[in-house]
């Protein structure tokens, strides 16, 4: 007589856990999606208060020289991180706390880390355009041209994105979604 194994006695395997490239990827696009219909609208925001950084305080400061033009200008992208961290991205994470899809993300069997990280890298990119056009609108309205030090742009660029991300996290994190939302 043949003995057969009913379902409930046979173990499966566990199943391999995905790489830290695949999780980062399915967290990107959760971020994107999840803040998917408000992104166009942050992105123009961020365009429309670089131009207006640039061409608004040159119109305050009448007959400015080259020297106040540069400090402005290059002035103007680090106060765009500066409001996409501490202000967007708090707001954003103040709202996933009270929708209940941060704390969904935090109960998953992944690297917290990586949390932050893929947050980071999808504010990041919504902050470059608005770099981008600061920079466009300072050559066009004071005429002078830049001369990078790639390296260390990239590196100040990136830090102060960071940290300014970190702390409307940090900010975020630690206090009630409504308190939140009103000191940001």
């Amino acid at each position: 007589m043949a003995t057969t194994t009913s379902p409930m006695a046979r173990t499966a395997a566990p199943l391999p856990r995905p790489g830290l490239g695949v999780t980062f990827r399915a967290l990107l696009r959760w971020t994107l999606t999840q803040s998917g219909p408000m992104l166009p609208f942050v992105i123009v925001v961020q365009v429309a208060l670089a131009a207006g950084i640039i061409v608004g305080f040159g119109l305050l400061i009448p007959g400015i020289d080259t020297a106040s033009a540069q400090f402005i200008s290059t002035g103007a992208p680090t106060v765009l991180l500066m409001i996409v961290g501490l202000a967007i991205v708090s707001a954003g994470v103040a709202q996933s706390r009270t929708t209940g899809t941060f704390t969904y993300l935090r109960a998953l069997p992944i690297p917290r880390a990586l949390l932050l990280v893929a947050d980071l890298t999808v504010w990041l990119l919504v902050a470059l355009p608005g770099v981008a056009v600061a920079v466009l609108v300072a050559h066009w309205r004071y005429g002078f041209d830049y001369s990078f030090d790639w390296p260390l742009l990239i590196a100040a660029s990136a830090l102060t994105a960071i940290t300014a991300s970190a702390m409307g996290y940090a900010i975020a994190v630690s206090l009630p979604p409504m308190v939140t939302q009103l000191v940001t």
